[in-house]
Formats: C-alpha cells, structure tokens, sequence
C-alpha cells in the first residue's frame, strides 16, 4: 500500500454488497460535484461510492459517484479516490 499523502494510507476499495456501495479512500476534502457545480465534499479518508463513470480528456479521466456529507449526490474527481478499479459502471 502506498501513501496518498503524509497522512492518508491507501487501502483497496471494499465492496459492501448489502448497500450496493464501497468503501474506498480518498483525499480529505474530496471537492463533490454536479453538473460542474460544487454541491459539497467529504472531510474524511474514507467514504462510501457507488459507481465509477469515464469522462472525457486525455487522460481517460474517471468520476466516481457518491453522497457529500451535506447530503447532496455527486461525483467526485479520479484522482481524489484511489484503487477504484472494482467499482461498477455508472
């Protein structure tokens, strides 16, 4: 496992099958959004996320899909989320 920063250790995305969601880590403060609106972040390493989606851009840029801790339903970055190969398809 390799550090994502001085403070957060990346674990590999775990399923939790009964809530069709996974648990993954991510930055702190992963900025969520939708429809290119911020609508909240996440203040913690890790989260719960549901799906993962490709976007557009060079570098085959993935959203993965999630609930902000205000409440509000987003996406969040690629790169603030890590190892999220298992996750499903959006």
């Amino acid at each position: 496992m390799a550090p994502a920063s001085a403070t957060t250790l990346v674990i590999p995305c775990t399923p939790d099958p009964a809530n069709n969601r996974w648990s993954c880590t991510n930055r702190p403060n992963t900025e969520i959004i939708d429809d290119h609106v911020t609508v909240g972040h996440l203040q913690r390493s890790r989260n719960y996320f549901f799906c993962r989606q490709d976007g557009d851009g060079p570098l085959g840029t993935h959203w993965i899909y999630t609930r902000a801790d205000n409440g509000n339903y987003g996406f969040a970055r690629g790169n603030d989320v890590f190892e999220t190969d298992g996750l499903p398809d959006c």
